[in-house]
């Protein structure tokens, strides 16, 4: 609204916002003093900001910790601090088995592909190529268009999206 021009005083937004607890509602304040800060225009994008970080952090605040808490138990955490999450994946998962042609029988063609499919000259350069990768460039390519370097232990068949849902490649 705030993008659109609209005046947002109109709402009587404050920092605060309401949380159910046990069946009992409480308010919240998203910043010291905030039932006394009118959401304006202006300071939208702090409010945002906000209650964001209230509704995904801050609320569940002490189960996280408790679950931090017996995962450094198992893991103690400078060992964790020293890989980013694809490296991390990779030491608790270890290099996947990349099955080539399970993976060209489960992809999709769309666009200039959708009639032709994987009979398409650029199509036969890429998995040419793909099948030169190692099983390492193989998993770095799969991370890269899937967001996960594993492959599912049925095959691709059962690859799924970002919304869970199944997709194909």
């Amino acid at each position: 609204m705030a993008k659109q021009g609209e005046d947002l005083s109109m709402l009587f937004l404050d920092f605060t916002t309401s949380n159910e607890v046990m069946g009992t509602r409480e308010e919240v304040e998203l910043v010291p003093g905030g039932a006394n800060v009118e959401v304006t225009n202006e300071n939208f994008p702090e409010y945002l900001e906000a209650n964001l970080k209230y509704r995904m952090m801050d609320r569940v605040k002490d189960q996280l910790n408790e679950l931090l808490l017996g995962f450094f138990d198992v893991i103690p955490e400078p060992i964790l601090t020293i890989f980013d999450f694809q490296e991390l994946e990779l030491l608790m998962c270890g290099l996947p088995e990349i099955d080539l042609q399970d993976w060209r029988d489960h992809t999709e063609f769309s666009g200039e592909f959708d009639g032709v499919g994987g009979d398409h000259e650029c199509c036969g350069w890429f998995w040419e190529v793909v099948g030169e990768f190692d099983q390492e460039m193989k998993a770095r390519l799969l991370q890269f268009v899937t967001g996960t370097s594993g492959v599912p232990s049925r095959g691709f068949g059962v690859l799924q999206g970002n919304d869970g849902n199944i997709r194909k490649f």
